[in-house]
């Protein structure tokens, strides 16, 4: 607990630093910075505004400085240590050197006093974005748990990012040597960047801790080399573009890699996009219209990227807490928007109109015009917002008749609590619960979601005490009763069909209050009457795949006992009779007729058990192309094209058998109802994945995409049927295409699950 406390100390202590220098930075932006009645660009020197309104003013927008006084601008430029414009009283007559339309003249430059626009514009920037860095920051080291790596990466992140955006607020003005000191952030934001996109949301692979080490001490050291103006200024904007370049690369291999960090990553990704477009296009459209409240306007948006970051690092350990102001989210969103976009409006429209009372006509437009889009349009954005952004997958009117339209295709246990858990309690923003079902007299638990104490929840004593609360909802626990079993629990709802009780469903906390009304308990109650059903199902649909996996064992090993009954005894006593024969008896036709029952046999043999399984799948499938090629009942030429980097290796019996049997029935399909003249096997073995196609130009059929196992069966196609069994049984992906006259293609692919 000390060491805890210790970490947030020194946490705490660093972030304060890291606070003290950012309203340092703001401060010399705000006061500091010599007040000259004017903004440039200080890459280039072109002014930007002009914050005057004198009729005799001689510079323009658009200008650009090429001295001031006796500083021109190519020393500003190289050195970013240099003021351009000196501290200053209101009046001061500046001698500068602009350069207009191609022309370069010298204009006496008079400030002016320091007014209100001017002073806003200072005020109200970007400084203000970095303030919300460093709170988010905070946040994270007040009430963040656990107290991990990824805890101190996100805190260096919100901190280094406050820095680098206060310190570059205004570097034009070179005020407490703020353009050296956004360079040094971002510097070492090259490493935190990095660090934490590797390890957000959940680490790629483990690195030895001297690499970070020594990425981190050479960041510090070309920081230290910028403060004393050892290496060129510019060499910082390419680190910053590494380290933005690099996250994202990280980001992209995350989604590839960890499929169950996709989600979350989508919701960050629907965040952070939301408050950097708008932000984007506004800042252009103040640099295309002359506006600069459209640039300052954007800035808002921003404001949502460290939270996408805070919500997705920690949503699952805030799960009862962290949501709790889902519903306002929507609404505070879209009111951004509309601010944004009615300021948007209102400068572009003031910019074109040339007429009294242009301001109330507009804004007057503007509001009706918001208030229609509002009545229109706002369920459809607050709906885009809970889908992508808090992920809730439906509205809760609508869960009762899409569960019970997913149910009938969830016919095992592991798909029907995936779709509980990701699509119906979302949708009733529900964030902890457990699901029990009565199997045999026994309770089994098939899932537990944001729980903690899992190991109570098949307690008999326990379990009668829930079902006695059925459908009664439960206070949170006072702090006398915080220490009862799964005092989490807020509303238990037997499962029960007919009669019979088949589960216990358990919900806990859920947002916005953690209450359960009467509507609530209601549909929710419906819901767990198809749960009921659903699970009654799943448990007969594994019986019945359970039965017709051991009927197919049962068969192949029939196969595999006849086959090697066929050869070890049939053959071997053929072969003896073959020898018992005189020599002066052995006719042509006699010989003949002894090749063919040899090479029946041989064949039947291979058809029920192929020997060369046992070497390996590819053997097998070659002796198969090469045993169909020679069939004298047939004219079809057989192509073997499959590719593998070890034609040995062999994979889970039942894998290849199925697989086996699949591309056998395929190729005798082809030769004896498509009446193909050839037939092509090819594909790709390997440990991670096998993938077969089977091809041939025969007559082909109608194959419907929508067909079922009901139809497949209605219509007779037991082969067609066979193989979907059988590719079904081993989590393969088997796809059948085929047009009247045109041919057939069957692929069939199987990933190892065993496989990195």
């Amino acid at each position: 607990m000390r060491e805890i406390l210790r970490h947030q100390t020194i946490a705490l202590l660093v972030s304060v630093m890291f606070l003290g220098v950012i309203l340092l930075m703001a401060y010399g932006r705000i006061y500091v910075a010599p007040y000259v009645g004017l903004d440039f660009e200080p890459s280039t020197g072109q002014i930007r505004t002009i914050f005057s309104n004198a009729a005799d003013v001689d510079l323009r927008d658009g200008d650009y400085i090429k001295q001031v006084d006796s500083v021109t601008f190519e020393e500003y430029d190289a050195d970013i240590r240099v003021q351009l414009f000196p501290a200053v009283a209101p009046g001061t007559i500046l001698t500068m050197r602009i350069e207009r339309d191609g022309e370069e003249r010298t204009v006496l430059w008079e400030t002016p006093d320091v007014n209100l626009w001017e002073f806003e514009n200072r005020l109200l920037n970007v400084w203000l974005l970095g303030l919300v860095f460093w709170l988010a920051s905070l946040s994270t080291i007040l009430f963040v748990r656990p107290r991990d790596n990824r805890w101190l990466l996100l805190i260096a992140f919100y901190n280094i990012t406050a820095l680098w955006l206060t310190a570059g607020d205004g570097s034009q003005w070179v005020v407490f040597r703020g353009p050296t000191v956004m360079r040094m952030a971002l510097w070492m934001a090259l490493p935190i960047y990095l660090h934490l996109h590797w390890t957000f949301p959940r680490p790629l692979r483990r690195v030895p801790a001297i690499v970070w080490v020594l990425f981190y001490s050479g960041s510090l050291v070309l920081a230290a080399l910028q403060w004393a103006n050892l290496i060129p200024a510019g060499l910082a904007y390419l680190a910053f573009v590494v380290a933005i370049v690099g996250s994202v690369v990280l980001l992209g291999m995350h989604y590839d890699t960890q499929p169950a960090s996709r989600s979350a990553l989508r919701s960050m990704a629907f965040g952070v996009s939301i408050g950097l477009l708008p932000a984007a296009i506004l800042a252009v459209m103040s640099s295309f219209y002359d506006t600069p409240l459209l640039g300052r306007a954007g800035l808002i948006f921003l404001i949502l990227v460290p939270l996408a970051y805070f919500r997705t690092a920690y949503r699952r350990q805030f799960a009862e807490h962290s949501l709790r102001a889902n519903q306002a989210i929507s609404l505070i969103i879209y009111l951004m928007l509309v601010a944004v976009l009615g300021t948007t409006i209102l400068s572009v429209g003031l910019t074109w109109a040339d007429f009294a009372g242009a301001q109330l006509v507009i804004g007057s437009l503007l509001l009706i015009g918001i208030a229609a889009i509002s009545a229109l349009a706002f369920s459809r954005f607050q709906r885009v917002v809970e889908r992508y952004l808090l992920e809730i997958p439906y509205e809760s009117g609508q869960v009762a008749h899409i569960y019970a339209e997913r149910i009938t295709r969830s016919l095992d246990t592991p798909t029907l609590t995936t779709v509980i858990q990701d699509e119906v309690l979302p949708s009733f923003l529900v964030r902890q619960s457990a699901l029990l079902a009565l199997r045999d007299r026994r309770w089994q638990l098939l899932y537990a979601q944001n729980v903690a104490e899992v190991t109570c929840l098949t307690t008999p004593a326990l379990i009668e005490s829930f079902i006695a609360q059925d459908g009664v909802y439960q206070r949170p626990a006072t702090d006398g009763e915080a220490d009862r079993p799964c005092a989490w629990v807020r509303l238990v709802l037997n499962l029960v069909y007919d009669g019979d009780l088949v589960g216990c469903w358990l919900l806990g906390s859920r947002d916005p209050d953690d209450f359960y009304g009467p509507g609530d308990i209601s549909t929710l109650r419906l819901l767990a009457n198809q749960t009921a059903v659903a699970i009654l199902n799943a448990e007969q649909a594994e019986r019945l795949r359970a039965l017709y996996e051991a009927n197919i064992d049962r068969s192949e090993h029939e196969r595999r006992e006849l086959a090697n009954s066929i050869h070890d005894e049939i053959l071997r006593n053929l072969a003896i009779l073959n020898n018992s024969v005189p020599d002066e008896a052995l006719t042509d036709d006699y010989e003949d007729a002894y090749a063919n029952i040899d090479n029946s046999l041989r064949r039947l043999t291979s058809r029920l058990r192929p020997v060369m399984l046992d070497v390996g799948l590819y053997s097998a499938l070659e002796e198969l192309c090469d045993s169909l090629g020679e069939r004298p009942d047939s004219d079809s030429s057989i192509h073997f094209a499959l590719s593998t980097s070890d034609a040995f290796h062999t994979y889970p019996a039942q894998v290849q058998e199925s697989l086996f049997r699949i591309a056998q029935n395929a190729c005798e399909n082809a030769i004896r109802h498509a009446q193909a003249s050839d037939i092509v096997l090819s594909g790709e073995l390997s440990p991670e994945q096998i993938t077969l196609i089977i091809e041939d130009n025969g007559i082909g059929f109608e194959m419907d995409e929508n067909s079922t196992y009901s139809t497949l069966l209605a219509n007779k196609r037991f082969g067609l049927v066979s193989m979907y069994e059988r590719a079904e049984l081993i989590g393969a992906n088997l796809h059948i295409g085929s047009v009247q006259a045109g041919g057939t293609a069957v692929e069939v692919s199987w990933r190892n699950p065993n496989a990195d």
